[in-house]
């Protein structure tokens, strides 16, 4: 199997099948040998009309490529199903015959053959007709395209690149050609959505052809906003792995790079957003660089980009929004409701309502506001995550108009950006301050907001104590019974296959279980938060599933932090799980349909999590202690009102 016998599947294709031709035919390729470039399975779901499905295997003799059938109930078929010949190896045909197709060319029927056991590179530079031969994504020849495409894409992610501001995109799009870097802050962090599930696996559907399964891990998408040291803000894409939803965090400042481009369609071509992958983000902005740090503002001065094209002043949404469609709005705020828990046909959900008008910035009440104002209201997490006061600016991008008593309103969606706005000059008096105000404590105080700022007023938020009461929209307060090592999934950056767990020395650690990717053997791995805790209300139990955010929130530190202690530290991990026993939690829980099978309880995944702490925790237990005792009074007929919800 030196050699490929070049020409035999070109000649094969078109060979005339008259019996005289048979014995020239056999004389001249005795026993050919053959590449396996691909192996597909037809029919993927067999009927009665179409009969049992076969093996279909592309074959290569470095030039060209042909069909070979292989007869069902036989050796080789048993060969293929069991993965003995794969993609890849070299196959000496020791007996054949050619079938003609219902096209006119002819087909290879695999009677007795060898293969080898070792797989291959592509061998030689064979051609084939994409419209006879539909190769899958797992082929050779699909491989071998992909990687003269990556290949090239490397050579260009070598070059050095050059750092541009976020205005420069639409001042000077030029310099938006060849490498270029940003540094930027997070200021909004939007939803991480999941992709194709099957985007994580090499070749999507076609590369699972035999039943088998890849323990992919799902590709996500989510949207920031960045802000750079000009206070100038552009809305970026992140698309990548899990690991990357980790990585990319609130408040966090990077420096972003081999990124693209989202052109607009319009008039002006202004850029929609910029796109980042997993190697984007270069390296994290610390505090040990805090120059750097300094001059990152922490909140938007002005949008740039489409977006700011598309925003909206007060009185343009009174006078010409219509209803029902999508606009972005920036105003100042007059006036505030505080987040109320309502319920709506999914259940409980807070709201709050911003009134804003056209302004500048600055008042401290609404007063002397003379124009239109518009109520926006907001939905669920975006009101919870949002903290307006009065004279601030904010933008609320975008929202759904809409109409109730003849007065046009705003509402958000899941996906609606809420920023606050700051002038330039104030980005200026808070850069010249230091990054922290010391405190009689000792500790430091982040400048999140200017020290005149009006006190925030306290919001309640109500909650169970039931554990199967609980959803995604009213948390339960429960105390952890036990946390199941180990607490970190490995997934390739390259792929995006997700580590088997098995694979580890210990299944009590968070190291490494592998050097290399099990599909890719690609060397980087980045460890990703997935942790499995039996939640208890003291009177049932659960088990629950913290992942990303929520995960990070239980166990108050990052992947990243997690994986290293690991490593520094075999006991951590047991310290880690030891240290969250007996530790109440609010947690917000979609339930699953599977069960705990250890323990026969039902199963939960964790939509997010808060640490209770110190006097809140002491006004939570006394709010249940009251709602325990309404009712103990309500059953002894001294109370008549019915007990309502705890509140936090």
């Amino acid at each position: 199997m030196d050699a490929l016998s070049c020409g035999f599947c070109a000649a094969a294709l078109v060979r005339s099948l008259s019996p005289k031709d048979a014995e020239a035919w056999q004389q001249r390729w005795r026993q050919p040998t053959l590449q396996v470039v691909d192996i597909q399975r037809y029919p993927r779901q067999p009927t009665v009309q179409c009969g049992p499905a076969r093996f279909y295997v592309a074959v290569s003799d470095g030039e060209s490529v042909a069909w070979l059938v292989v007869p069902p109930n036989t050796p080789l078929e048993n060969s293929i199903a069991a993965f003995d010949m794969e993609i890849g190896c070299c196959v000496t045909l020791l007996s054949h015959a050619l079938v003609t197709a219902a096209n006119g060319l002819n087909v290879i029927v695999a009677l007795h053959v060898e293969y080898s056991n070792n797989t291959l590179r592509l061998l030689g530079q064979p051609r084939c007709d994409e419209q006879l031969f539909r190769l899958s994504a797992q082929s050779l020849l699909r491989r071998r395209a992909e990687e003269e495409k990556s290949s090239s894409g490397a050579a260009a992610l070598q070059q050095p690149s050059h750092p541009i501001a976020l205005r420069d995109f639409v001042d000077a799009p030029q310099r938006a050609l060849g490498n270029w870097c940003v540094t930027a802050r997070v200021v909004w962090k939007g939803h991480v959505y999941p992709l194709n599930p099957n985007g994580g696996r090499l070749g999507g559907g076609d590369g699972d052809w035999r039943g088998g399964h890849a323990a992919g891990s799902p590709r996500v998408v989510f949207r920031c906003l960045l802000v750079d040291e000009c206070g100038d803000a552009l809305v970026a894409a992140f698309l990548g792995g899990e690991g990357l939803a980790d990585r990319v965090q609130l408040h966090g400042c990077y420096r972003l790079a081999h990124g693209t481009v989202k052109w607009g369609v319009g008039e002006t071509g202004a850029p929609t957003e910029l796109q980042f992958f997993d190697r984007s983000v270069e390296a994290e902005v610390t505090a040990a660089a805090a120059a750097s740090l300094q001059t990152l503002p922490r909140y938007a001065s002005e949008l740039v980009g489409e977006a700011a094209q598309q925003l909206c002043t007060v009185a343009a949404v009174i006078e010409a929004a219509q209803v029902g469609e999508y606009v972005s709005v920036a105003g100042t705020v007059i006036a505030v409701q505080q987040v109320a828990q309502i319920m709506t046909k999914r259940g409980r959900v807070g709201r709050a309502v911003i009134t804003v008008a056209d302004g500048a910035s600055g008042s401290s009440s609404g007063g002397g506001v003379a124009g239109p104002t518009v109520d926006v209201t907001l939905w669920g997490e975006v009101a919870e995550s949002v903290e307006p006061a009065l004279g601030e600016r904010w933008l609320f991008h975008p929202c759904a108009v809409q109409l109730f008593q003849q007065r046009k309103s705003l509402s958000s969606r899941s996906s609606t950006m809420a920023v606050r706005l700051v002038a330039r000059a104030a980005h200026a008096a808070a850069t010249a301050l230091p990054e922290t105000l010391p405190s009689a404590s000792g500790g430091g105080t982040a400048l999140d907001a200017p020290p005149d700022a009006p006190p925030l007023p306290k919001k309640e938020m109500e909650f169970v104590v039931d554990l199967p009461e609980a959803s995604p929209t009213l948390p339960v307060l429960a105390r952890v019974q036990e946390v199941l090592p180990p607490l970190l999934d490995w997934v390739c950056a390259e792929c995006g296959t997700t580590q088997p767990r098995g694979a580890a020395a210990d299944g009590r650690t968070s190291a490494v279980p592998v050097a290399s990717c099990v599909q890719c053997s690609d060397a980087q791995l980045s460890p990703v938060l997935h942790v499995q805790v039996r939640l208890s209300d003291s009177i049932c139990l659960g088990l629950v599933t913290f992942h990303g955010s929520a995960a990070e929130a239980l166990l108050e530190a990052r992947s990243v932090d997690v994986a290293c202690d690991a490593a520094q530290s075999p006991a951590y991990v047991t310290a880690l799980c030891n240290r969250l026993v007996g530790v109440p939690v609010l947690v917000w829980v979609l339930p699953c349909d599977r069960a705990d099978a250890a323990a026969g309880a039902p199963s939960f995944m964790a939509v997010q999590c808060r640490h209770i702490h110190y006097v809140s925790g002491c006004h939570t237990l006394l709010s249940a202690i009251e709602v325990f005792a309404a009712a103990e009074n309500n059953a002894d007929g001294a109370v008549d009102a019915a007990p309502t919800s705890p509140r936090l």
